[in-house]
């Protein structure tokens, strides 16, 4: 397990039977997490604590959050672990809590004042009637439109919009980080995320987790976090136009790997690892018409798409 420096988790210990633990992941972003922490603090149902899982050990984040958010503990990682060990060392400080709920946010998602107490209000009503519900997942709001949510069909297939736009509570097998609400069945029945995904995919593939042991995951769309995009251009060639990701190279390493791991190591599906494939194939194709760094990127696919299936993971500091 990820060890800590200066773990201050018990200044923020959760006793009542129904509280909630928010915990927010983050790595050098200052502005983004005040951001976060603000709608944290501005909620109409607020958490029982909030822990603040800071991935840069070598800034001491305290001074900068000052007297505005007092009551945030911090707990300081020993190395940049990224968003999958982040979130499992979050959620191991809330089983070692007794935390009913854990709600998880990344420093670049701001809730909605009404956002964590519409996923409870679900959360006791679907629960009273029996159903085992592991996961709630609020709407990813950006300028874009809503996201975030999808089903799985041997691959991720997003859901209809009629659901995504709409206002009713619906079943979903993945969801992202931002805004998810888990209850502790989950950590007792599934365990934690995988620390060796280091980033990308962890979340959709500790729901799959959840779903594979019997947990209900539903989708809240009257609850809403403001999720930042990054990045993007519009970039034409041959006539055509695509949307492109500000991406760097190296995340399509991890994105590939960590999917690549979720079709063969987890699921052990043939045809899982075949869509996945076919998909990168297709994303290929656009780094070729679109990107810069044409050949790095579709060897990061390629490498990342063997160490998955072959099981070889974790935080690569050089790649290339």
């Amino acid at each position: 397990m990820i060890q800590t420096r200066r773990d201050q988790t018990k200044t923020a210990s959760v006793t009542t039977r129904e509280a909630v633990a928010a915990f927010v992941v983050t790595y050098r972003r200052p502005a983004l997490l005040r951001a976060t922490l603000s709608g944290i603090a501005a909620q109409t149902r607020p958490p029982d604590s909030v822990i603040v899982m800071n991935n840069d050990p070598n800034d001491d984040i305290r001074e900068g959050l000052g007297k505005d958010f007092p009551t945030a503990a911090v707990v300081d990682l020993t190395e940049n672990v990224g968003s999958a060990g982040g979130f499992a060392r979050a959620l191991y400080i809330a089983g070692r809590q007794e935390a009913a709920w854990s709600w998880l946010l990344d420093d670049d998602a701001t809730p909605y004042p009404d956002a964590l107490e519409r996923l409870l209000g679900v959360a006791a009503a679907l629960r009273a009637e029996g159903r085992p519900v592991g996961l709630l997942s609020p709407a990813q709001v950006a300028s874009s439109g809503r996201f975030g949510w999808a089903r799985w069909r041997h691959r991720p297939v997003p859901v209809e919009p009629v659901l995504r736009n709409g206002d009713e509570p619906f079943a979903i097998d993945l969801a992202y980080w931002a805004g998810l609400l888990v209850h502790r069945s989950v950590i007792l029945e599934v365990g934690y995320p995988r620390t060796e995904f280091f980033r990308c995919y962890a979340d959709y593939e500790y729901c799959l987790r959840a779903r594979r042991a019997g947990m209900e995951i539903v989708a809240v769309p009257g609850s809403r976090v403001a999720h930042q995009e990054g990045l993007s251009r519009t970039v034409v060639r041959l006539g055509r136009r695509s949307l492109r990701r500000c991406y760097p190279p190296e995340r399509h390493y991890y994105d590939a790997r960590n999917a690549a791991f979720t079709a063969w190591q987890t699921l052990h599906s043939p045809l899982a690892v075949a869509f996945h494939v076919a998909h990168q194939c297709h994303l290929a194709l656009g780094d070729l018409v679109y990107e810069g760094e044409t050949f790095r990127r579709l060897a990061l696919r390629i490498r990342g798409t063997l160490d998955g299936l072959r099981g070889q993971m974790g935080r690569k500091d050089s790649i290339g």
